[in-house]
Parts: C-alpha cells; sequence; structure tokens
C-alpha cells in the first residue's frame, strides 16, 4: 500500500468494522450475565488505530471525526487530564474507536480491544518491541482479536524483522531474492496490509489472516 492509499483503506476498514457490531459477548458485560451495555449508537467492536508521530495521530483523529466516526486521540502532548478522561472513556466502552501513539498507549490496560490497526509501523531502535506491545492491546485474556498492518513499501526492512520474530526460521519477504517480473499476490516487499489474527482458545498466538489488499 502507498503512503497516499493509507487513509482510504483505513476508512473502508473502519466503515467495514463499525458494520459488524459489538461482540456478543460483551454486549453483556462479557460474562454472559448483566445488562446489555450502552453503547450510545457506536456499536462496534474497540478499535486501537496506532500512528508513529503526535502530529499524525491528532490529524488522523481530526480527518475521521469529520468523515462520520466517533473518535478520540491519545498523545503525549494532550494535558494529563484529557488522557485520563479518554482513557475512562475508552475502558467503560462510551469511546470505541482510538487514535494513538506508542509511548501514550503503554500504559493503556483495556482487555476487550478487538482490533489494533497500525496505520504507521512503529521506527527506530524499539520498532519491533514497539510492534509487539501494540498488537498485543488486542487478544487478551483468551479472547479472538485481529492486528492489521499497513506495510508501505519504506517499512520493507522493519516489517522483515518482524515477520523473524513472529516466524522464526521462515524466510520473510524482505530477505534477498532472484529479480523477478512475477509478484506473488499480496506479496510485502511492494506494500501491503497484513493481518494476523488470535482466535479464542487456540493454542497459537499470532496466526497470518487473509491478507485484507
Amino acid at each position: 500500500i502507498s503512503e497516499n492509499e493509507k487513509h482510504n483503506k483505513l476508512t473502508e476498514i473502519l466503515k467495514e468494522l463499525t458494520a459488524e457490531g459489538v461482540p456478543d459477548d460483551e454486549k453483556i458485560g462479557g460474562n454472559g450475565r448483566g445488562p446489555v451495555k450502552d453503547l450510545g449508537g457506536k456499536k462496534h467492536a474497540k478499535i486501537i488505530v496506532f500512528t508513529a508521530k503526535k502530529m499524525s495521530c491528532n490529524d488522523l483523529a481530526n480527518q475521521l471525526w469529520d468523515e462520520g466516526f466517533a473518535v478520540d486521540c491519545l498523545h503525549g502532548d494532550r494535558a494529563q487530564w484529557e488522557r485520563t478522561k479518554v482513557i475512562n472513556a475508552f475502558k467503560d466502552g462510551a469511546l470505541r474507536m482510538l487514535i494513538a501513539t506508542d509511548v501514550a498507549a503503554r500504559g493503556l490496560d483495556v482487555k476487550d480491544v478487538g482490533v489494533v490497526v497500525n496505520y504507521d509501523m512503529p521506527a527506530g531502535v524499539n520498532a519491533v518491541e514497539d510492534y509487539v506491545h501494540r498488537i498485543g492491546r488486542t487478544a487478551r485474556a483468551g479472547a479472538s482479536g485481529s492486528a492489521l498492518s499497513f506495510i508501505t513499501p519504506a517499512d520493507r526492512g522493519k516489517w522483515g524483522a518482524i515477520e523473524r520474530l513472529l516466524n522464526p526460521g521462515a524466510k520473510t519477504h524482505s530477505e534477498p531474492r532472484k529479480a523477478s517480473r512475477k509478484r506473488r499476490p499480496n506479496a510485502g516487499p511492494r506494500g501491503d496490509v497484513v493481518a494476523f489474527r488470535r482466535d479464542k482458545d487456540k493454542k497459537k498466538k499470532w496466526a497470518p489472516a487473509k491478507r485484507a489488499a
């Protein structure tokens, strides 16, 4: 996927997710008992979209809000009381779509996040660690969850390191190979949306899901 295509792809994914509705177990408090939650019309699984920079985090949240999505953002430039208010709203379910940076989300402890989207891949020396932390926000406590990553051509090297962590010993898309005119469908190096999913009660923690692009 190219940098210019990312926003349109994100809105497409978010529309699909919001159309799916909220998971049944969350409607009744997650324990099969208790009252149905009042979701204020925002009936979809909780979603976190990660960006690399505070400015892009704020700008993306504003753009999505203008497009009709009920969304807020979490980054280091917001006052502490604002961050606390956003986190509490997300935990309670009043807010169900959050745009966040890595640093701001480090202490975010929400057990019922259904989907994580890596809008920007993490960068720097801690890129792999940050990626693992991001996808660890979903599929917690034995629940199911999905993680989607937007891979641009510039992300090829970073994604190769992440693939080696997720699939030790497997040949990655970023390894050198003979030149060819043919390109495998949904291959990573030229840009892609890569999905991983963790299903409830499955022994394998993360498994590749059907690619979204």
